[in-house]
Order: structure tokens, then sequence, then C-alpha cells
């Protein structure tokens, strides 16, 4: 799980217990994250201070209990995303190595994306269904082999043809089409809300997720936690680029 934003309080000052927390509003959620360890537990004098400073940090707990109003965890891990090279003034964030976009695959490479999308284009989605999507970007990677949909599916569309900046990828799709043509929240994962999981549970090299408007914060969060917790690559196609990748196909 990424842990920006969690306050941090002590339990118990004596017995030296720290407690991070955050309520799960963005995540659809009314339960507060309540992660649970002793301080004697970290590796430097200035960790536990680090984590005050609510850091972006990337974390693999162990969850204890849940009930309707927290879930309890331990950290097993708790790392610091950013790599420092002390050779130079330069910073890089690991997700940013795992972060891919749209104009990374060389089907796309044509694709203008610096280009604008009037709320007029973004409303045409509305009707270009999944089905037509899904055929588009088959088309455009060179799959051949499109399945039909059906309930207990891993992904929309797998494929072995992708290049990614030269490289032959895997790729597993899950397509969001306008059936509820709104931003997209967790609650447009499936109707347990596992589509994320399942998409991930393919085992392609690059996961890529799209959506015919807005993805919220909320879904790029979590398609970011799930990368970084099974060190894979992840895309993500929202509304805008849908619209740019049609048009630049003729079929918007």
């Amino acid at each position: 799980m990424r842990s920006h934003g969690l306050s941090v309080r002590d339990a118990e000052k004596s017995d030296g217990m720290v407690i991070l927390s955050r309520d799960l509003k963005e995540f659809g959620d009314h339960r507060h994250l309540r992660v649970k360890f002793h301080q004697n537990g970290l590796t430097t004098d200035s960790a536990r201070g680090f984590l005050m400073g609510q850091p972006r940090v990337f974390m693999v707990a162990h969850v204890h209990s849940i009930d309707e109003k927290e879930i309890v965890c331990s950290p097993l891990v708790i790392g610091d995303l950013s790599i420092e090279d002390s050779n130079s003034m330069f910073s890089q964030r690991y997700t940013d190595g795992l972060k891919v976009r749209p104009s990374d695959f060389d089907a796309f490479k044509d694709v203008n994306f610096m280009s604008k999308v009037s709320a007029t284009e973004l409303s045409l989605l509305k009707n270009v269904s999944e089905h037509e999507v899904k055929m588009t970007f088959a088309d455009m990677i060179g799959e051949l082999h499109v399945p039909k949909d059906w309930g207990g599916e891993y992904c929309d569309l797998y494929s072995s043809q992708a290049v990614l900046n030269g490289e032959l990828v895997t790729c597993a799709f899950a397509l969001k089409g306008p059936a509820k043509f709104s931003p997209m929240d967790m609650t447009h994962c499936g109707k347990r809300g596992d589509q994320i999981v399942r998409l991930f549970d393919t085992g392609a090299d690059v996961m890529v997720l799209q959506h015919c408007h807005v993805v919220n914060p909320a879904v790029r969060k979590t398609m970011e936690a799930f990368s970084l917790g099974r060190n894979k690559r992840f895309c993500i196609i929202d509304g805008y680029e849908t619209v740019k990748i049609l048009r630049h196909a003729g079929k918007l």
C-alpha cells in the first residue's frame, strides 16, 4: 500500500508504540486504516521523524483485524520510494520506472497526445462501446485473437504482440466502457471491486487500465500500489487519451 497522507501519533509514549492513521474515504470506504508498530523496529534513529513528516512510502503489512470502523495492521516493510543518486543533484522515484505512458507503446507512437480534447469530443465516448475500443486497440497492436466478454475473465484483452519502447511485451487490458459515463472510482472496478486484482493476476508484463472518462486519484493510487507490490509495469489510459487514440484511428 502507499501510505501518502498518513498522520502519526503515539499510542503510549511509555512503551514506544507508534500508530499511522488515515481515513479511506477517497477509496470509497468509510473506515480508518491503523498501522501499529513499535519504534524499536525502525532501523535508524531518524526513521520515526521521517514518518512523522507524512512521506510518500511503500508498505507491506499484515492485516490483524477488520471491522465496521477500522482496519488494523502491522508493517512488515516500510520503504522510501526515492532513489537518490549521490553523484548528482538528481532524484528519481522507483515508481517512475513502473509507470508506462500510452505514448510509450509503438502502436500509439503516431498519436498526437499533446492535442487538446473538447468537452464535445469527450462526450462522444458515450456512444463508443467497450467492444469497439477493444477492437481498435487490438488492431493497432496487431493482436488477431480478440476474446468474447464473459463474467469470469481476468482481463478484456490479452496480447503478446505489444511493443513498448522497442521491447516485445505481454499486455493485459481492463477496458471500461460508457455504461457508467462518469469519473472512474473504485466502484467502477467490478461488482466486488476486484477488477484491478484480477488484472494483475494475469501475470502480464504490463497492466493497462482504460476508461472512457476521467480516472480519479484513488484508482490511480491503487494501480500504482499493485504495481509496486507485484513489481509490474502499469499504464492508465483515460477518456482524454482514448479520444486521441480513436481520433487517430479514424473512429471519431
